[in-house]
């Protein structure tokens, strides 16, 4: 069993969104009552849910926490001081800057959380030691990726970085309508069966 992690929401105030995380620590999550594989547990999310994700792997990292074997990272805001933003899409492109500010409004308790490396994980300073990402971003979308992409290589972190050409913010999940929303939904499960089958492959060398 795979233990994926999706977060896809905002979770009321900063200071408490990744206490509430279920797999911060590994004693906290009963895997051996769940028959999870600890070398197979992967975090992921969209959007707010991308920020929450990338926060949730520097906090196992530096707490002690789980082996994470993946990140998977889609159209995350990963900079909540807002420096890294394509200005040219900040309205008219189904997220605005005006929509970032008011999140961050009710997500933080005040502007200087921003700065907080969990808040914004683009700013820490070390991102050596953290599970491989992926990062898709959107071509028509205030929130950017490359540069987080970028940090994780020169820390030595595999990664690989995909922005989606034809895309806005929300349209991944436009999967009944859209032929490249279904082409990013299969990229996805692709990149995570392939974590898997790296997993199971490592896992029975370690066994024999």
């Amino acid at each position: 069993m795979t233990c994926l992690f999706l977060l896809n929401k905002w979770l009321t105030i900063f200071c408490r969104s990744l206490d509430l995380c279920p797999c911060k620590r590994q004693e906290d999550t009963h895997v051996e009552e769940l028959g999870v594989h600890t070398s197979r547990i992967t975090v992921g999310g969209q959007s707010a849910g991308g920020n929450l994700a990338a926060a949730l792997a520097l906090k196992a990292r530096d707490e002690g926490g789980p082996h994470l074997a993946f990140q998977l990272l889609e159209v995350p805001g990963l900079d909540l001081t807002f420096g890294h933003l394509r200005r040219e899409f900040s309205s008219g492109y189904a997220l605005s800057l005006r929509d970032l500010e008011l999140v961050r409004h009710d997500y933080l308790k005040s502007p200087e959380e921003a700065t907080n490396p969990y808040a914004s994980p683009l700013l820490a300073p070390d991102l050596s030691g953290l599970s491989p990402a992926l990062i898709m971003t959107a071509e028509y979308d205030v929130l950017r990726g490359e540069a987080y992409a970028k940090r994780l290589e020169q820390a030595g972190v595999p990664v690989t970085y995909s922005m989606q050409q034809g895309h806005v913010h929300v349209s991944a999940s436009m999967t009944k309508v859209m032929a490249a929303a279904r082409a990013w939904r299969e990229a996805v499960l692709t990149a995570l069966r392939r974590v898997n089958e790296q997993s199971e492959t490592a896992q029975a060398g370690e066994q024999k």
